[in-house]
């Protein structure tokens, strides 16, 4: 492994320190007594490998953890070495079977999970080792709800994991009966419609994929209707839809089967070769007339024809989500490689132009559905891949260049010709398993071809070398770019070429014709009349051009690349052999290589909307119960002039003193309380782990109602805490939460006075798109150089020191 330098160390440091002053206020905090707890419920983990160890355990499983990190094992051998050593009592020591194979599974999913989501906890409910009715047993995992939160592809490997466990274990596979294939065929189609799921897989499918689990898929009850057909089954115990499962099946081993495919033969993990068929099984969705005609004409003679257009990603559309483009459809977007400092981690990149072009329907974070690799994505805006095109009302086609021309041409714009570049990382593709797509003729693979060619040349210009080390920047003009192809016998530059593949070769040969016949050889420029077939194959290619005086009007620039792209100085048509393909023409009549610009166009549609709002009750500042009595104002003023009111609370008492209250600090003596459960018909109290009053007999329970003297308790904890009633100050009219436990007043208090509201969870809560952000300038986001430095931000991306706050 690399060695931290010594600024990254003092970084990290500095961080630490911070975190650690943090905790220490928190932990003086909890110690007054006023929350539930007397510590903070947070522990800090430094790593993967802490986070790992205090969400889920054993003892001893981070060091082991941080052992395979250092000797660069794949976070996927990592899951599967760990769950080994825990199977063998390598890591924890466990009583039974069952207690290794569900630590083995939850520690498996934490890892995947980087610690950080609740799913390895509550996503499932229960691990089992069940017996079908031949007395055979198979292993039987039990989602919940909050898998959701682990992605698809984590919840499918749980499944891989189980039957890694499940075959180290000896224990015999699960097998499903005919019924229980039909009871998850009907049950996910019902899901899919209440809730929505991401894939919208088909009963072959489902059937296929129930048929060949090894580990029984099973789940609690989360929605409230039920299976009419496949009720009752032996073993299942109830007939409610069980969402967890629905979502582990359908949008993990279904959706993601190529990617599961990949991690199981890396793996060496058998008895899942059967998930390279399952895919086979999905239905094609039947293409209109009107586009087979469309995708017909539309058809090169080339290799790039070989991958069909997959429809998935426009078989659920959703009211008020947009289809961009359909599958494999020319004007569609453009796959190019790469990453910006925004993109990655299933985040693309849109060239801004496009979010403006498109009605801002896409803006920053938005989830977008593609065609390929077929995972969802959120999309940055970068300015340095291709923008679109479009067509204006009055017929000009035009390339939109900034976000501020997109805002200016979008109420002129009559149809976008091409959506632009999307930006993805070659590790979106491989992540998924998805064949690589490819790629157009762009400014990277020109500049390779140009070192190749340049490699026996004593002296390289100046110029070229500009062009080398910054082509996104700094192009060739029109003549430079004819002159470098023609002496180094390289491709045509990007920037002066066309999408010529979308065009067949009778088409070029009729655009050909009629640059001809305006061309004018005495003065060497273009005079091209108007003609409707022209003008369509003209956009067709995407050419920009205006129209004027019933005249075509290219760039000067573009004139001069048609008149030597097409060789209009002589005509060479009659010597022409056998043309395969629009390039070999440019090549046979000009001698000009001419590479496909675009081979692939791919479709897209809008997923979610991108969310960042904050996320709070409607003006509630305090989760303390006021009583209905207060109106629908929820105002405290209104509770303050009542007085006394009667609110359904819990019951806490002192063990010192013995003093009965609600809240978590005693008013009497100040010890902690501790949480009672209370008879209704007795009125007494009980500790919590009795069920029954020992007088009556009744089921205790954790709160009744109770008088509470709210104006003398707020004005009590105004005289402590040194405030005043805020204006608008909002409580509720009840507690929702199981104990019944309201929340200290003073919070409520701080909350309204600085004009910030609680969510439900009683927490400031702001939700926000999470997409990565590898690199920042300081004027970004309003931070001076000076703060950066104090944050421990001293260099550029460049090793310089920070002066300015453009630096990146």
């Amino acid at each position: 492994m690399v060695e931290m330098s010594k600024e990254y160390r003092e970084y990290f440091d500095l961080i630490q320190r911070q975190v650690d002053q943090c905790y220490d206020i928190a932990e003086r905090a909890k110690q007054k007594g006023l929350d539930p707890e007397l510590y903070v419920e947070s522990p800090q983990a430094k790593d993967l490998a802490g986070r790992v160890e205090k969400l889920v355990g054993p003892d001893g499983v981070a060091k082991v953890i941080r052992e395979l990190k250092e000797k660069s094992f794949s976070d996927d051998q990592i899951v599967f070495r760990v769950v080994s050593d825990i199977l063998e009592e390598k890591i924890g020591k466990f009583e039974t079977l069952d207690d290794r194979v569900e630590r083995a599974i939850r520690v498996g999913l934490a890892i995947k999970t980087m610690g950080v989501v609740s799913a390895p906890l509550e996503g499932i409910s229960k691990i089992k080792i069940r017996k079908d009715h031949q007395g055979n047993k198979y292993l039987s995992l039990y989602f919940a709800g909050p898998i959701r939160a682990a992605g698809g592809t984590t919840a499918a490997l749980c499944v891989l994991i189980a039957d890694f466990v499940r075959e180290k274990s000896n224990l015999p596979k699960y097998e499903a009966t005919e019924a229980e294939t039909g009871r998850y065929v009907e049950e996910v189609k019902l899901y899919d419609r209440r809730v929505h799921l991401q894939y919208p897989s088909n009963p072959d499918e489902i059937r296929f994929a129930v048929e060949h689990l090894p580990v029984e898929i099973n789940g609690d009850s989360t929605e409230n209707e039920e299976v009419s057909a496949f009720r009752n089954l032996p073993r299942i115990e109830t007939n409610s839809i069980r969402g967890g499962a629905c979502l582990v099946l359908n949008d993990g081993i279904i959706l993601k089967a190529p990617k599961l495919l990949k991690i199981a033969n890396t793996m060496n993990l058998k008895g899942w070769d059967w998930l390279a068929d399952l895919k086979k099984l999905a239905v094609k969705e039947e293409i209109p007339t009107e586009d087979k005609a469309k995708e017909k004409e539309s058809e090169k003679n080339t290799e790039e024809e070989k991958i069909p257009p997959n429809h998935k990603y426009v078989a659920d559309i959703i009211a008020g989500r947009p289809v961009f483009s359909h599958p494999s459809r020319i004007g569609g977007h453009r796959i190019r490689y790469g990453r910006s400092r925004n993109t990655g981690l299933a985040a693309g990149g849109f060239h801004p132009a496009t979010m403006y072009i498109l009605d801002r329907f896409v803006a920053i974070g938005t989830q977008l559905r593609t065609e390929r690799p077929g995972k969802s994505t959120s999309i940055c805006p970068v300015s340095s891949i291709e923008p679109p095109i479009i067509k204006l009302e009055n017929g000009d086609v035009v390339r939109v260049t900034s976000a501020s021309m997109a805002h200016e041409m979008f109420p002129k714009t009559k149809q976008i010709l091409f959506l632009g570049d999307i930006l993805f990382g070659f590790g979106e593709f491989s992540e998924n398993n998805h064949k690589l797509i490819p790629s157009g003729y762009v400014e990277e693979w020109w500049v390779l071809e140009l070192e190749q060619a340049l490699q026996d040349q004593k002296e390289v210009p100046g110029e070229i070398k500009q062009f080398l080390k910054n082509p996104f920047e700094i192009k060739p003009t029109a003549e430079e770019a004819l002159h470098i192809s023609e002496t180094y016998k390289i491709p045509l530059h990007p920037a002066f070429t066309d999408f010529w593949g979308n065009l067949t070769v009778e088409e070029l040969k009729a655009l050909r014709d009629a640059l001809m016949d305006g061309y004018d050889k005495a003065s060497d420029k273009l005079n091209l009349g108007f003609d409707n077939h022209i003008k369509k194959i003209l956009e067709k290619a995407f050419v920009p051009h205006r129209l004027m005086d019933d005249k075509i009007i290219f760039s000067s620039a573009m004139n001069h690349i048609y008149i030597h792209i097409f060789n209009l100085q002589e005509n060479p048509l009659d010597s022409l052999e056998k043309v395969k393909d629009v390039f070999d023409f440019f090549s046979q009549i000009s001698g000009i290589t001419i590479k496909n610009k675009a081979p692939y166009f791919m479709g897209t549609r809008m997923g979610r909307p991108e969310k960042s709002e904050r996320k709070s009750m409607k003006g509630i500042h305090t989760l303390f119960p006021l009583s209905d009595k207060v109106g629908n104002s929820r105002a405290v003023e209104k509770a303050i002039e009542l007085g006394k009111i009667k609110i359904e609370v819990c019951r806490k008492k002192c063990m010192n003193c013995g003093k009965v209250t609600l809240f978590h600090q005693c008013p009497q003596c100040g010890s902690h309380t501790e949480f009672q459960k209370i008879c209704e018909n007795c009125k007494k109290l009980f500790p919590m782990e009795e069920e029954n009053c020992s007088q009556c007999g009744r089921t205790l329970k954790y709160s009744s109602e109770a008088i509470f003297n709210f104006k003398n308790h707020i004005n009590l904890k105004l005289k402590e805490t040194n405030q005043y009633i805020p204006k608008k100050f909002k409580g509720i009219f009840g507690l929702t939460n199981e104990l019944k436990v309201p929340e200290p007043i003073e919070k409520g208090i701080l909350r309204a006075k600085n004009k910030v509201l609680v969510y439900k969870t009683a927490e400031i809560r702001y939700d926000a798109t999470d997409i990565p952000l590898t690199h920042f300038k300081p004027k970004e986001i309003g931070v001076s150089t000076s703060q950066l430095k104090n944050l421990g931000y001293t260099y550029d991306y460049k090793g310089q020191p920070i002066s300015r706050d453009d630096q990146i």
